[in-house]
């Protein structure tokens, strides 16, 4: 069988028509084009080097949508060479929701985005910096006074 027409990614709705003697059979298939480049991932949120973010009271990572991909890689890491990587994932979606991080701690991470045809490269890392209680924090104190009403002789 040899298909021609195609020019782009995409999907394509094809028929088929087989014969044998007198018998004709047709059969519809759906037909999926890939490609295998893809661009960087940009990641979008939380952005660069933002600060006083409280993981573990959940944050979501979020980057752009690559039309091409059906799946990205993300990598959370406590250095910037992702030798001490704490958090991986697949997901099929661009964003992720990170399970296992701390307040006190500075972390990096990346994505790259694949299909079944090939992945692309790992975006540049992003800073995300901790979020860290003051020292002293405020306080606030209410103070309550009752007057009494002493008759003046």
């Amino acid at each position: 069988m040899e298909i021609s027409g195609i020019e782009a990614k995409g999907p394509y709705d094809i028929h088929i028509a087989g014969t044998s003697g007198q018998q004709v059979r047709n059969v519809p298939l759906s037909l999926e084009v890939y490609d295998d480049i893809f661009p960087v991932a940009n990641l979008s949120s939380p952005a660069d080097g933002t600060r006083e973010l409280r993981p573990a009271f959940g944050i979501t990572l979020e980057w752009d949508t690559i039309d091409n991909a059906e799946q990205y890689d993300i990598q959370i890491a406590a250095t910037p060479d992702f030798s001490d990587l704490l958090e991986t994932a697949s997901i099929n979606f661009p964003f992720y929701e990170p399970q296992l991080l701390e307040n006190d701690k500075s972390y990096y991470w990346r994505v790259k985005p694949k299909n079944r045809c090939g992945e692309g490269e790992y975006s540049p890392l992003f800073l995300s910096v901790p979020w860290k209680p003051n020292a002293k924090p405020i306080q606030v104190r209410t103070l309550s006074l009752f007057l009494k009403t002493v008759p003046v002789p």
